[in-house]
């Protein structure tokens, strides 16, 4: 971190979450464009449900990115990236490990 003029640190610290937050909503708008696109140009119709999902990809992703920060501002990068992982896996295997054991019960 190295900073040429004196900057409290909360100030370094929102302007690199808007700053990223940035860039991914800019990056998942891009790539959401050109798969819309590519979903019209091969005849399918659009959905107000494709939005939503859209919008919750965006959010789970703004998510991710504020924990990585997190992790990333009291650990090192290895143990940032490692935690992240983590999270991010945890998140997406939760609903499968209650649809197993649905299953299992059901049984």
């Amino acid at each position: 971190m190295v900073i040429s003029r004196p900057v409290p640190r909360f100030c370094f610290v929102l302007g690199k979450i808007f700053g990223l937050v940035s860039v991914l909503i800019l990056n998942m708008c891009l790539l959401s464009a050109i798969i819309l696109l590519l979903f019209k140009a091969v005849g399918g119709t659009f959905n107000a449900m494709m939005f939503y999902s859209i919008a919750f990809i965006v959010a789970d992703a703004i998510f991710m990115l504020f924990y990585a920060i997190i992790f990333s501002l009291v650990t090192n990068n290895v143990l940032s990236i490692l935690f992240s992982l983590t999270v991010y896996i945890t998140g997406h295997v939760i609903q499968e490990t209650k649809l197993i054991s649905f299953i299992q019960n059901s049984n």
